[in-house]
């Protein structure tokens, strides 16, 4: 299992969104402190939703907070899974509350409405595809509780390749606005039969607030301060960044503190977001970086086109313990966080 995606949705605007999604329709809402903790969340309005390109998985697991903004009478969300441009799973909540789980037809569906309005839930679904599904290859978790777990022997690749490629998050058609908020998302790409969830989870996002100890290579734009010139909670392109041309060139920051996590949870994967442009023509590839018992780890890295793109890399484990040792909180809170030029 493998993390390959995170939102916390703690940005500043709707109009951010499509910094992070692959593919947007129409602009979701933003609550700037409406989220499961305070900060951020989505909300989405009629037909808003938000989508995210995969790597042809042959099965995959997602979380997301879900919150009802509206009474129960029609069907207020929807993810499906896709490959190929067409749906091959279809989730849903129905007018009475009932959560399903359709393909072909109906591979599952909970036993009991879910009729909570205004109250925070945390969703979470495991999807195999399959021309015939084995035992939990199709399951749905309410806040940490199983809601349905389908039948094996189902056929579950409608599009008859096997695969997901694409999966989106948002509103059922002709639904009232402010139907429905979602937070905290999370994509993780999973192989067969899948027992154990990661959620309920929460996610925190922390911003840069000082240039940290290793790696100043970077020039402010605007200013003295680096860190000043990267910590805007929308990113304002060319107005002010911090900027370098020489390969190995990297800058680490220490980061602002959790107000959502606390020193006994436990660390399932730490994600960079770095907002980054390329000048000129010639090739330029860069990555995240991390500093942490005063050691440089460089993460994958990425090819640059020209113009201003959202890049996320994920540690999924503290690499300073040859990358086999969950984060403990502390380490986070004690590593900086940064970018390097590879190329």
């Amino acid at each position: 299992m493998s993390l390959v995606f995170v939102d916390g949705c703690d940005h500043a605007s709707g109009g951010d969104t499509n910094f992070k999604w692959d593919v947007m329709f129409d602009t979701p809402a933003y609550s700037l402190s409406g989220g499961m903790f305070g900060q951020g969340a989505y909300q989405f309005n009629n037909r808003d939703w938000v989508g995210k390109h995969l790597s042809n998985l042959s099965s995959v697991t997602i979380g997301f907070g879900y919150r009802a903004q509206t009474p129960i009478g029609g069907s207020n969300i929807r993810v499906t899974f896709n490959d190929n441009r067409g749906e091959q799973i279809t989730f849903s909540r129905t007018g009475q509350g009932i959560w399903s789980i359709a393909g072909p037809g109906e591979l599952g569906r909970s036993s009991q409405p879910d009729r909570a309005q205004f109250t925070w839930r945390y969703i979470e679904l495991h999807i195999a595809i399959s021309d015939n599904t084995g035992p939990s290859d199709i399951q749905m978790m309410l806040d940490g509780q199983l809601w349905i777990d389908g039948a094996a022997g189902q056929d579950t690749n409608q599009q008859n390749t096997g695969t997901i490629d694409f999966v989106a998050f948002g509103a059922s058609a002709n639904i009232s606005d402010n139907f429905a908020r979602m937070d905290d998302i999370y994509i993780l790409t999973s192989e067969g039969p899948l027992s154990t969830f990661l959620g309920p989870i929460r996610i925190d996002t922390l911003w840069p607030t000082s240039e940290g100890t290793d790696g100043t290579d970077f020039t402010p734009f605007v200013g003295a301060s680096a860190a000043l010139d990267v910590d805007e909670r929308s990113p304002n392109d060319g107005t002010d960044y911090i900027h370098a041309s020489v390969t190995d060139d990297f800058m680490t920051f220490n980061m602002s503190s959790f107000s959502a996590i606390s020193q006994t949870d436990s660390i399932h994967g730490v994600a960079i977001n770095f907002f980054a442009n390329k000048i000129g023509g010639g090739a330029r590839r860069i990555g995240g970086v991390v500093e942490a018992s005063g050691t440089s780890f460089t993460s994958l890295s990425f090819a640059m086109p020209i113009g201003w793109i959202n890049y996320q890399t994920i540690y999924t484990s503290n690499p300073s313990d040859a990358g086999t040792a969950v984060w403990a909180v502390s380490e986070v809170c004690a590593a900086s966080w940064g970018v390097v030029i590879t190329l």
